[in-house]
Formats: structure tokens, sequence, C-alpha cells
């Protein structure tokens, strides 16, 4: 899962960067675990984002602007094909090797919409 980052989220993030994807949740045993991408940690005092996740910069050499952009990089790619990814983790460039899988995609399930929203027990949307 990511959230896109903005000169505004760059400040509470805490980054030197002000485009990207923050890496706020990766999947286990996914691809991206697998590479080592790091996920956020818990939430701190004051905070409405966890600190600690990378922040993708660049999927195969091209820019990664925001979360639309990733996916775009990622579906041009085939399955098993290794793509370099440039993130920012801890204030430094770091290069992650990835070899893409297959995404499993679950069918959506029947929910009767609760307040508050999202409903306990819904999925969350994100990238693994």
């Amino acid at each position: 899962m990511g959230l896109q980052v903005t000169p505004q989220t760059a400040v509470e993030l805490d980054v030197d960067v002000d485009q990207g994807v923050y890496v706020l949740a990766v999947q286990s045993g996914s691809a991206a675990a697998e590479a080592g991408i790091e996920s956020a940690g818990q939430l701190g005092p004051g905070q409405a984002v966890p600190a600690g996740g990378d922040v993708i910069l660049e999927f195969g050499g091209e820019e990664v602007t925001d979360l639309g952009r990733l996916r775009e990089l990622i579906d041009q790619r085939e399955v098993g094909e290794m793509v370099t990814v440039l993130v920012l983790r801890d204030g430094e460039q770091v290069e992650v090797e990835v070899t893409l899988e297959a995404w499993e995609v679950e069918a959506p399930q029947p929910q009767t919409p609760s307040f508050p929203f999202p409903a306990p027990g819904l999925p969350q949307p994100g990238i693994r």
C-alpha cells in the first residue's frame, strides 16, 4: 500500500523529496518484501502518517511521480522480469532489485455499508 508524496506530505514524513510513492505497507511474501522494500512503522504521537517507510522514486529507470504512474510502470513489465527500483531510505537513495510476480486479484465481496467508513473488515486498496 502506498501514499503519494507531495510537498505537504514530505514535511509530515520528514523526507527531502516532494514526489514519489511512500510505502505504507508491504505484504509478507510479496516481491516487494523479498526485495527488501521497507514499509512504514507504527504511528507515533501526533502523527497522521507513520514514519519509516521507503519512498519509491524510480521504477526501471523511470521517474515515479505518484501511485498511478507506479502502477503504469509495473503494468508495462512482464512477470519474472527483474527491475531496479530506486528508493529513498533514511535520507539515502538506495537501489533495490525486484523480480516481478503475478498480482493476485480477489473478487470483491458485497459489503453492507456501515458508519464510520471504512467499515471494519473491508480490505484496503493498495499495492503489494
